[in-house]
């Protein structure tokens, strides 16, 4: 049986795939880019391009072609907020930003990227208001805090 490929893992269109969904969660986030650099293989590669790549610009890259490919068969590409604290308004501007902290949203939301906090801040969210669903219940504590 031969290994996936790309295009079985994408599919030729959006809804198609092993990953059928029409968003793909590209990540982006706790990147060390010094290990790029470290890993002698990569940091070859960094090197020969024109220009030349440090750690920051292999993350730039790797960024960039996982959102083209993505973009490429037609999903909407997720990352999370640490790629905004990176790119900027560099990004494109169809990139769903997975938000994180409270401080970052209002720049990407002024800058009209679209968003959503993490399923912990939503879940802790509805578990401080779950006394509010049912009643006589004590599960309303927000263990994230």
């Amino acid at each position: 049986m031969k290994p996936p490929s790309l295009g079985d893992f994408t599919g030729p269109k959006r809804g198609s795939g092993l990953v059928p969904g029409d968003m793909y969660h590209l990540g982006g986030d706790e990147v060390n880019t010094a290990c790029y650099e470290s890993t002698p293989d990569v940091a070859a590669w960094l090197k020969a391009q024109d220009p030349p790549l440090d750690g920051n610009g292999g993350y730039e890259y790797f960024v960039k072609k996982a959102h083209t490919i993505a973009r490429s068969k037609g999903r909407d590409t997720v990352g999370w907020e640490e790629i905004w604290n990176h790119f900027g308004t560099d990004l494109p501007l169809s990139t769903i930003i997975h938000q994180v902290s409270s401080t970052a949203a209002s720049t990407f939301s002024t800058a009209a990227y679209p968003a959503f906090p993490t399923a912990a801040r939503a879940c802790s969210t509805a578990a401080d208001n779950l006394s509010q669903w049912l009643p006589g219940s004590t599960i309303g504590i927000n263990a994230t805090r």
